[in-house]
């Protein structure tokens, strides 16, 4: 007999319903009376589409819950069960809203206890938080647990009931981090207790409860905590406390060196996209560890409203021996950016599908990956007519779920483009609507011609770029309405160009006037195009002035992984740590197999010292990636920043036999370099770097002449780079770096405003600069500019040895000596290398030759000296002689 109960009949009342969804499902009506449905599906319908808060049509929700039956079973359920729950969507203040095709919630005629919960976190109501959390349980729907029949509601339930977890522990900690910075040391300390009960292992928790019981004065209770965590961790995980964690218990001791809080305000993470938190270890407790573990390695947000199972990788679509791939590639990738626009969809990025697609089993890689569904498809151009084939299949069972052909002439490939979109989006429930615009459309002579450029682009090497180029320009000349060509010319400009961060040799200035033109282009034709947006950002690479172009280009385009990437950089540019790395966190989700996105990731966990989600997010990219070439430069990076210098120098030497281009060629010589190899990196670099070799070479006088050669190109190019900078000032140069400085900024305010990325690497030479100049006054607002960010930097989290050195520079150019050496050795104790200066001769930096001859030196000179020496050993050199 079937499971079956009546509602209670809805009464309309002015409060709205409840749901308890934070442990057991419960629903109250506006009367106080219970209205939770006895039949476990049904309440796992009634669950989901209260926490999903969206409409769903009948199809999705009866492939969810009943994926185990036949198509017309599973709908007679669905009508079944709604039929239970015909009396919510009853009268005027209705619970329910139940059409033909889809079914859905009001939200104003409900409120969920995960809301209560979340808003006095948010509101900052400490007290409150504490008794509402005291006792709580957060795991979400228990007692809903196989309801799905192993099926995608399942799959939801994990993933969500894993998100709400970390997403109400965050915002927790968040407001005990807000009162903590206003003095309410006690309600924090009370509000850790709470949540170290209810996850021992969170450790943003942990050093929440660390800190408070610091500010209290409770040293002995601070030594308990840690323990109390460290031994969980070993015990249940064998790992130790990340090494943020453990610079809280050395410093227990000690007084803080500013009165800022060791913990990120409130009001800084309420600035950035809401993003896993940061936690070490924690995702490797839940279930289905494979799944999770690729989470925790990449950041995978799991969209709140939607089961995993609404997720596609759409396969570069194959092409017949007359065809060439890139066109094929370049049809499924404009698919793939129109389902994207659906953010409540995810979609798998570019890079990533290419690998799937040239996977000798590409189900068996999705499945690997936890993907739902994959595209995939065969396109031929015959006689002008375009021949497609397309079919969608769902990767839990391999069944292709729909499938279609389209015949059309070659010129009709958009219309193509959008029904097969449109069609998929249909099956999977997923929402998108065409975009009209008429300059998104050209000739199939100019879109064969985008199509083989874009294909070029991608490997970001000189020859490819500049054929690329070549097409879009002819492109160009043959449609000059075609908005996504003039972007992507932008685009390609941009990374011809000699900014040490792109590919070519044409001037930075030029490479920027030129791109300015193409990208105001796109901006003009298409103002909904994010590319457009994107390509204008690249103008300055990443600063603020490219900051809300590729904000737009976000918005515009939100599950574009290098918008993501690229808007991560600029926030990283600004001081903004925090934003970034959840922007990198999005881009690697999205693009899982792209080495840029790992490497970005690995290189912004090391800044806030999580370094095991950093080997995390390496280890799993070098398992899952096919490409040896990001394979390779993702490990360069985890060398580099674990301090393995010998690695750094052998793994950058294989990179750069077998690519030798410009950016592998900077990391080996920054390794020599560091390893006191000067005429080793100035061998590295090649001749198309002049100034980078002249600073190598401590030719203070070519710097200077390039510089002023360069004149606001110099700040368009990195000079913290190569310190460039610093050349100048040690070498008695100073005069030029002033030049271009008053060339460009009108006072220091400006140049903060400005060139907020250039503080930290320029800003101490410049400061020297501007003493030696009589410009004492600028080079105290400098000084002061450079503490503010140092003490930002702390405030959102950075890693304390990266911050210790940050202030140590600032402190020795200020005159504070003693403070300056303390905060050295600190940095010095947990990453030598930051601090590493050819042959440990540190005091030779701009910003530390105020501490020549203080007595704490000797033993940082000493431990970096026999730290460097271990590492040429490795190498076979000699030690070096100071």
């Amino acid at each position: 007999m079937a499971e079956t109960a009546r509602v209670v009949p809805l009464r309309a009342e002015a409060t709205p319903h409840r749901a308890t969804v934070l442990g057991g499902f419960r629903l109250t009506l506006p009367d106080g009376s219970d209205a939770t449905p006895r039949a476990r599906k049904t309440r796992a319908l009634l669950a989901f589409l209260l926490v999903t808060r969206r409409a769903w049509t009948r199809e999705r929700l009866a492939n969810l819950l009943w994926n185990d039956r036949a198509d017309e079973q599973a709908k007679a359920s669905l009508r079944q069960a709604l039929y239970e729950l015909r009396d919510l969507a009853a009268g005027p203040d209705a619970l329910l809203v139940v059409k033909r095709d889809e079914v859905a919630v009001r939200a104003e005629a409900f409120a969920l206890d995960l809301d209560h919960v979340t808003d006095l976190a948010q509101a900052g109501d400490v007290g409150a938080l504490t008794a509402a959390l005291d006792g709580a349980h957060l795991d979400l729907l228990a007692g809903l647990d196989g309801a799905g029949a192993g099926g995608d509601f399942d799959d939801w339930l994990t993933w969500e009931r894993f998100q709400t977890r970390e997403k109400l522990l965050s915002t927790a900690v968040a407001a005990g981090e807000s009162a903590l910075a206003v003095g309410g040391a006690a309600e924090a300390r009370r509000l850790a207790d709470i949540l170290e009960g209810l996850d021992g292992l969170n450790e943003p928790a942990v050093r929440l409860g660390l800190a408070a019981d610091r500010a209290v004065g409770d040293l002995s209770a601070l030594h308990r905590r840690y323990e109390r965590f460290a031994k969980r961790l070993k015990s249940e995980l064998d790992t130790e406390p990340s090494a943020g964690t453990q610079a809280l218990l050395l410093r227990a001791d000690r007084p803080p060196t500013t009165p800022a809080p060791t913990v990120t305000p409130a009001a800084t993470l309420r600035q950035a996209p809401v993003g896993p938190t940061r936690r070490r270890v924690w995702p490797w407790l839940a279930a289905l560890a494979v799944i999770v573990a690729l989470a925790a390695a990449f950041g995978w947000s799991r969209l709140g409203e939607a089961p995993p199972a609404r997720s596609l990788a759409v396969l570069p679509f194959r092409t017949g021996t007359a065809q060439p791939a890139y066109y094929g590639a370049g049809v499924s990738e404009a698919v793939s950016n129109l389902l994207a626009r659906d953010k409540t969809f995810e979609v798998l990025g570019a890079v990533s599908a290419r690998q799937f697609g040239a996977a000798a089993r590409p189900i068996d890689a999705a499945r690997r990956l936890g993907v739902g569904y994959v595209l995939q498809g065969e396109v031929q151009v015959i006689a002008g007519r375009t021949d497609v084939n397309a079919r969608l299949v769902r990767v839990r069972d391999g069944r292709a779920v729909w499938r279609a052909r389209y015949q059309r002439p070659v010129a009709d490939i958009f219309a193509v483009q959008n029904e097969i979109a449109a069609a998929v989006a249909q099956t999977v429930g997923a929402r998108i609507t065409a975009r009209d615009n008429p300059h998104l459309k050209t000739r199939p002579e100019v879109y064969d011609r985008y199509l083989q450029a874009r294909s070029l682009a991608r490997e970001r090497r000189v020859q490819p770029l500049q054929e690329a180029r070549r097409l879009l320009l002819e492109a160009a000349a043959l449609d000059p309405d075609f908005a996504p060509g003039f972007a992507t010319l932008a685009q390609v400009t941009m990374l011809l160009s000699d900014h040490p961060t792109s590919y070519g040799l044409v001037p930075v200035l030029v490479a920027q006037d030129e791109a300015r033109r193409y990208a105001q282009r796109a901006m003009a034709l298409a103002p909904e195009l994010g590319e457009a947006y994107a390509a204008y950002g690249l103008l300055s690479m990443a600063d603020a002035q490219s900051l809300p172009f590729y904000a737009r280009a976000v918005t515009l385009d939100p599950q574009r992984p290098d918008f993501h990437r690229w808007l991560g950089q600029a926030y990283s540019a600004v001081g903004r740590e925090a934003d970034a790395l959840a922007e990198f966190q999005r881009a690697a989700a999205l693009d899982p197999l792209s080495w840029l996105s790992a490497e970005h990731l690995v290189g912004q966990f090391f800044l806030f010292g999580r370094t095991a989600e950093a080997q995390a997010v390496a280890d799993r990219f070098a398992r899952i990636s096919n490409d040896p070439h990001g394979v390779a430069r993702v490990r360069v990076t985890l060398a580099r920043e674990q301090g393995r210098l010998a690695d750094y120098v052998r793994l950058s030497d294989e990179v750069v036999r077998r690519w030798p281009e410009r950016s592998p060629r900077g990391d080996l010589a920054k390794a020599w370099l560091l390893l006191g190899e000067r005429q080793r990196a100035i061998q590295a670099l090649g001749p198309d770097q002049p100034a980078a070799r002249a600073a190598l070479a401590g030719d203070g006088a070519a710097v200077a002449r390039e510089t002023l050669r360069m004149g606001r190109a110099f700040w368009e190019t990195e000079p913290g780079f190569w310190d460039l900078a610093d050349s100048l000032v040690l070498t008695g140069h100073g005069a030029a770096l002033l030049s271009v400085y008053d060339a460009e900024f009108k006072s220091v305010d400006d140049f903060y405003a400005r060139a907020s990325a250039k503080v930290l690497p320029v800003g101490p030479p410049l400061i020297a600069a501007m003493t030696e100049a009589g410009r004492a006054d600028e080079a105290r607002a400098m000084a002061g500019r450079l503490l503010q960010r140092v003490d930002a930097d702390a405030r959102m989290g950075v890693a304390p040895a990266v911050v210790d050195y940050e202030r140590a520079q600032a402190l020795a150019l200020t005159g504070r000596r003693d403070e300056a050496v303390a905060q050295l050795a600190a940095s010095v104790n947990v990453h030598w290398m930051r601090a590493a200066w050819p042959g440990g001769r540190l005091t030779d930096r701009v910003g530390f030759r105020g501490l020549r001859g203080h007595p704490g030196m000797v033993a940082i000179a000493a431990k970096l000296d026999a730290q460097i020496d271990a590492q040429r050993a490795l190498l076979g050199l000699p030690p070096l002689k100071n």
